[in-house]
């Protein structure tokens, strides 16, 4: 199998199971995971205690050479450790919303992802 379908079936394998575990209609909140060309964010929206919420909870972004973008993570989800835990090659993620110069300066430092 080629890096980038590999890459794929973890990340759709991830949002599955991350699907079942966030419940769907709690609070007034509903979560949706929408997917198109390569994207996967997961949405909530919908009315608590009286306010309206819309929120991105995550974007992640399949690229054609394979790598895996985390564009944003606002959970405790931990997503891009997990989609690592289930066999995506370290360096084939990128901390999307970091800068190129601080990812350079991360790695020389012996921080990864």
């Amino acid at each position: 199998m080629d890096k980038m379908n590999r890459n794929l079936d973890i990340i759709k394998s991830y949002f599955r199971e991350v699907l079942d575990y966030l419940p769907s209609n709690a609070d007034g909140l509903k979560t949706y995971l929408l997917v198109d060309d390569g994207h996967f964010v997961l949405l909530n929206h919908g009315h608590h205690n009286g306010k309206w919420y819309h929120a991105v909870l995550v974007h992640v972004e399949l690229k054609n050479n394979g790598e895996v973008w985390l564009l944003k993570d606002n959970t405790d989800l931990d997503v891009g450790n997990e989609i690592i835990k289930r066999g995506l090659n370290q360096e084939e993620l990128i901390l999307g919303w970091l800068d190129e110069k601080t990812r350079e300066a991360m790695k020389l430092m012996g921080y990864t992802a």
